[in-house]
C-alpha cells in the first residue's frame, strides 16, 4: 500500500528580438502505487517517465519537437503471469514517442482574412519485450503524419466564415484520412453569437487496440489460455 511520487521539471527560455523565443523543457517522474491501467490492476513500482521538449517561436511561426519515454521499473500486473499461471506478471515498458509540429499564421485583407497552415509527425516506438504488446522486431511501431489548413474570413462585422481541412496518414492502415470543417458565425449584437458548424475528426487507434497481447485467464477444466 506504499505510495511514493516524485516529479522533477525544468524550463529554460531564451528570448530574442521583439517576438522570438526558444524554450527548452524537460522532466522526470517516478511512481510507486497500485493503479488501474489498460491491462489490469498494476502495481507500479518505481515506474518512471521522462520527457524533453524544444519550442521555437518567431512572430507568426511556431514549431516544437518533443520525446517521451517510459520505464516500468519493477512494476507488475496482478492476476496471471505470461504463461497464464496464477501469479503476478512482471511488465516491461521502455516505449518511446517522438513528435514534431510546425504552424504558420498569415493575416491579410486588413485583418479580415487569416490562414493557418500546419503539419505534424508522431512516431510511436513500443518496447515491452512481449509482456504487454505483440511488439517483437518492431512490429508495433506506428508512424503518423498529418497536415492541415484553416481559413477564417470576416464577411462583415456580423458574419464570419471558417473553412478547414486536415489529412492524416497512418503506416498501419496505409490510408490517407481527410477531415473537413466548416463554420458560419452570426453576431447580431456584441456579446451574442449564433454558430452553424460541421466537423468530422479522425483519431488513430492506440497501440493497445492494435497489439495488446496479455494473458486474461484459462478456460476452466482445460489448459487453454485466453489472451
Amino acid at each position: 500500500t506504499d505510495y511514493n511520487k516524485l516529479n522533477l521539471n525544468g524550463s529554460l527560455e531564451y528570448r530574442f528580438g521583439t517576438n522570438g523565443a526558444i524554450i527548452a523543457n524537460g522532466g522526470y517522474a517516478t511512481l510507486t502505487s497500485a493503479v488501474l491501467s489498460g491491462i489490469g490492476t498494476l502495481q507500479a513500482k518505481d515506474f518512471g517517465y521522462r520527457y524533453a521538449q524544444l519550442r521555437f517561436q518567431l512572430g507568426d511561426f511556431f514549431a516544437q519537437a518533443y520525446a517521451n519515454q517510459n520505464n516500468a521499473g519493477d512494476s507488475y500486473v496482478y492476476g496471471f503471469d505470461i504463461d497464464g499461471k496464477e501469479g503476478n506478471d512482471i511488465v516491461v515498458d521502455n516505449g518511446l514517442a517522438y513528435n514534431v509540429q510546425a504552424q504558420y499564421n498569415v493575416t491579410t485583407w486588413e485583418g479580415r482574412q487569416s490562414f493557418i497552415f500546419g503539419a505534424d509527425m508522431e512516431l510511436t516506438r513500443p518496447d515491452t519485450e512481449g509482456t504487454i504488446l505483440d511488439d517483437a522486431n518492431g512490429r508495433a511501431d506506428i508512424d503518423e503524419y498529418g497536415g492541415y489548413i484553416q481559413s477564417t474570413t470576416d464577411l462583415s462585422h456580423k458574419f464570419a466564415l471558417t473553412l478547414a481541412g486536415r489529412a492524416d496518414y497512418n503506416n498501419l492502415t496505409e490510408d490517407v484520412t481527410f477531415s473537413p470543417r466548416a463554420a458560419l458565425v452570426f453576431k447580431p449584437v456584441n456579446g451574442h453569437s449564433v454558430r452553424l458548424s460541421y466537423n468530422r475528426a479522425f483519431k488513430s487507434p492506440t497501440t493497445n487496440s492494435h497489439f495488446l497481447n496479455i494473458p486474461a485467464g484459462i478456460i476452466p477444466g482445460t489448459d487453454i489460455l485466453i489472451r
